[in-house]
Formats: structure tokens, sequence, C-alpha cells
């Protein structure tokens, strides 16, 4: 729109001196793509927006911006955030400078609405999905706004512009940082997934962001399938798992036979920050491989039987501390996964294993870990004798490997 009275006013007073206003910005969204506008005067790509008048609403300002450049009405679906700083500081062809700060509302408009350029700002507009915008000549402000939009933990009709998903622990947007990363570095990604605490949102100060990556053209290597790395963003480390579809089922595959499917409970329990619409049926297919559990076979049952016979007799022998403590160690990681396993439930590394043995048993769990953190190795090892014989006993004479 041209310059509004009250700007006007301002200018005959300041000239081209630097004048800070308030401005609101609409996120028109339609399902993976937005809305974007290249402007006239700079042939940049933006979003829709402009100055907020004198006592005027910002969800009205929007309302009226929109009305006023593309001739149609939107709905106000949420609040995205608000924004300022360097990437909002404009100076003109005419050399005026402006530092706007922008209230970013996340819109819809219905579809098969015409638009109409009706106040000549306007050259062109398109929907575009966050991959192809990363290839444009844009606004400096986009890039993050449009990240902030694709943060699922934004609820629509949000009144408050406190971010609800920033974490006490670490002070930061998890999801955030995530959706800015993917666009920086990754842009061909087809669907990004936080897993891990910063899904969860039990964060500690030292937890990195797990995000795992799925998209046809993700590398530049011919014939690359998939890419484990470490990042860091922001003050963030990042541990990426990314795949092409064939790198992910072979991945996944494997994860399964080994019991311990990691990367598909990544993409079954994971937050989306990015689905070009192939996420759900995936989603179902690996939930589906998840329900059936893991399948143990007697031969291998009789091998971990075998192993963990033969660590239980080296425990009762050792008299060394030092040697007590390494024998229980393994043989609690030997006879916690033979437990689940033999239960039908998957196994996990680390922390993951005691915790999902506490999800099939507290009771079970604590007759073993108990005498473990007391040191008492001789009760500690009749109950894991307990164990074996529930899992099918001894195995040693005549075992064949």
């Amino acid at each position: 729109m041209p310059t509004s009275p009250y700007v006007s006013g301002i200018r005959e007073r300041i000239g081209h001196d630097l004048l800070l206003l308030p401005a609101v910005t609409a996120v028109i969204r339609r399902d993976d793509r937005f809305l974007l506008c290249r402007r006239v005067d700079s042939s940049e790509w933006g979003l829709v927006g402009g100055g907020v008048e004198p006592g005027e609403d910002p969800k009205d300002a929007v309302l009226r911006e929109v009305r006023e450049e593309l001739g149609v009405r939107v709905d106000i679906d949420g609040l995205v955030g608000a924004y300022g700083g360097e990437e909002l500081l404009v100076r003109y062809a005419n050399d005026d400078v402006v530092s706007y700060v922008t209230t970013a509302f996340l819109c819809s408009i219905p579809d098969g609405s015409s638009l109409v350029f009706t106040d000549g700002e306007l050259a062109e507009t398109g929907w575009f999905a966050i991959d192809e915008i990363a290839a444009m000549r844009r606004a400096r402000s986009v890039d993050r706004i449009l990240a902030d939009a694709i943060d699922p933990s934004h609820t629509p009709a949000a009144t408050s512009i406190v971010d609800k998903t920033e974490d006490p622990a670490v002070g930061v947007n998890p999801l955030a940082v995530a959706a800015r990363f993917v666009t920086a570095h990754y842009p061909g990604a087809d669907v990004a997934i936080v897993a891990g605490s910063a899904a969860r949102g039990d964060r500690t100060a030292t937890s990195d962001i797990d995000l795992l990556l799925l998209g046809d053209w993700l590398f530049d290597l011919p014939g690359q399938t998939s890419e484990a790395s470490t990042h860091d963003f922001e003050g963030e480390i990042l541990e990426v798992f990314a795949y092409t579809p064939t790198g992910f089922d072979e991945w996944a595959a494997r994860g399964i036979a080994q019991h311990r499917p990691v990367t598909v409970h990544m993409l079954v329990d994971g937050t989306a920050i990015r689905d070009d619409g192939r996420l759900a049926p995936l989603r179902q297919q690996w939930q589906n491989v998840l329900d059936a559990g893991p399948s143990l076979s007697a031969k291998e049952s009789a091998f971990r039987r075998y192993v963990i016979t033969d660590v239980l007799d080296d425990l009762e022998d050792a008299t060394d501390p030092l040697e007590q403590r390494v024998e229980a160690s393994i043989l609690f990681e030997r006879i916690a996964e033979l437990i689940l396993l033999a239960d039908g439930r998957w196994i996990g590394a680390g922390k993951w294993l005691p915790r999902r043995l506490r999800e099939l048993s507290v009771e079970r769990a604590d007759r073993l870990t108990i005498p473990l953190l007391e040191s008492d190795y001789p009760t500690f090892a009749a109950r894991v004798s307990d164990e074996l014989e529930r899992a099918g006993g001894r195995v040693q004479a005549g075992f064949v490997r």
C-alpha cells in the first residue's frame, strides 16, 4: 500500500533517517507449501505484510494488508512469532531506512481463491515448498519466519507469544533449531523428524538433538544412500541420520534383525518438522513391524544362554573387585537382553536397556539392579540364575556354535 499519512508526516521531520516501525506478516500456508510474492521494486520473493497503523490491532492489520495486496480475506490460524533485528532493516530505493519489528501470523485462504494485485506492489505470486524457497532470491527474514512456521509445536489459534516448547533446562526450542538447520543444510529433505529427548521434552543441558532425514535427493555423491554425521549449529549439537528411501529400508531392516530398531523408533515416535505426505504410510508400515515384536529363534536363545552361563561362572569365581564389577556389568546387559527378547520385547543399548527392562517389569528389574548397585554379587548372581532358568536354563556341555 502507499506510504501512510502517519509515516509521511514523520518523514517530513526526519528525512531519510532510520525509523523504527511495527509491522505484520502473513504466513499463508497450504499443506507443505507457502504463498510467496515477488515485489516489483526489489524483485525479491517475500511474505505478504506491511506496517501497523496507529491504534490498529495487529490482527486487523494483517487482515487489511492481505486484502489490500492480494484482494482476498484470510483466516488467522495462529501466531508464529515476533521478529526484528538486522534481517528486517530495509534501505529503500529513495534512501529511506526502516527497521521493522513484525508480528507473524499463520494464515490460510480458501482453495480456489483468486489473487488480485490491487496496489501494484507485487509482480507475481506462487506456492512453494521449503526446498524450492531455498533456491529463490528472497527477503532475508523469510527463512527464520518459515522455520518457526513449520515447527509443529505452534498451536492453531495461539494467543500468546510465549514459545511453550522452549525447554527450560536449556533455554532453546530444539524443534525450531532443527527446522532452521534442515533449511540451511538439507533443503532436499522430504521428511525431517526430531527424535529422542528433544522430541519428548526432557532434554538436559548436555543433550544433543537427534534428527532423522529422508529424501530422494539428500546427497551429492552418486549411489550414496545413507549418512550419519554430527553438526554444531546455533550452539547446539545435532546428530543427523540421513537416508534415501532405499537406505532407510536397509538400515531399518538391519536394526530389526539385531532386535534394536533405533531408526525405526525415531521414525515412529519422533516429532515431524517436515513431511511431503509420505510419513503417515511409512509410520504405519513400521509400526506394524514394531508391534509384532522381535523373533528369538531357538538357536539364538541357546547361544545367548550359553554366553550368560559362561559369564555367570566367571562372576561366581571372581575375587578381584574390579573383575567382579566388569563381569557383573556384562552379565546384566546379557541377561536383560534375554529377558526382553524372551518376552517379545525390543532391546536397547546404554540407558535404553534398563528403561526397557523397567517397562516390562519394575519388580524383575529391581530384583536384578538392587543387588548389582549394592555390589552384592552373590545375590546378583543368584537372581541372574533365576532369570536364566526362566528363559530355558543353562547351556554348556554339548553346545555347538
